[in-house]
């Protein structure tokens, strides 16, 4: 199994949904991990599709920065919370990246309640990727 950067530039991510399945990808080369959203809902007895409490994902979230070396994207399907402070909590984890999923209007109306200023992300680990010739933000 190969997974990382390289092919035709691109980078790819193999979903995990706890911290064993993390530490799973990197141990076969991955360069980073992504979660799956049904993944995390179903490990902790909930449906897909926004039914998984932002806490239980924080608790995921945290599990997995600790258990691997390599940066973490989390699947935040909607973007949980109504305030800046509920939706940014992840990023201070340590995680490298988040991604908002399927409804445009839900998504635009979650980003615009952000500004750079409210991410606190470990630049130690966007060196790590930047070394590997990745780039997962600016």
């Amino acid at each position: 199994m190969w997974l990382g950067s390289g092919w035709w530039g691109l980078l790819l991510l193999a979903n995990a949904w706890d911290a064993g399945s993390a530490r799973l990808v990197e141990s076969l080369g991955g360069k980073a991990v992504a979660t799956t959203s049904a993944g995390v809902a179903w490990a902790w007895g909930y449906k897909d599709g926004h039914a998984l409490p932002l806490e239980r994902l924080l608790q995921t979230a945290s599990a997995i920065t600790r258990a691997i070396d390599v940066p973490l994207t989390l699947d935040m399907e909607r973007g949980f919370g109504n305030t800046p402070e509920e939706v940014t909590s992840v990023a201070r984890l340590g995680v490298a990246g988040i991604n908002i999923e399927e409804d445009r209007a839900v998504v635009l109306e979650r980003t615009s309640l952000l500004s750079p200023r409210d991410y606190s992300f470990d630049p130690s680990r966007t060196a790590s990727t930047q070394g590997e010739g990745v780039t997962l933000y600016r």
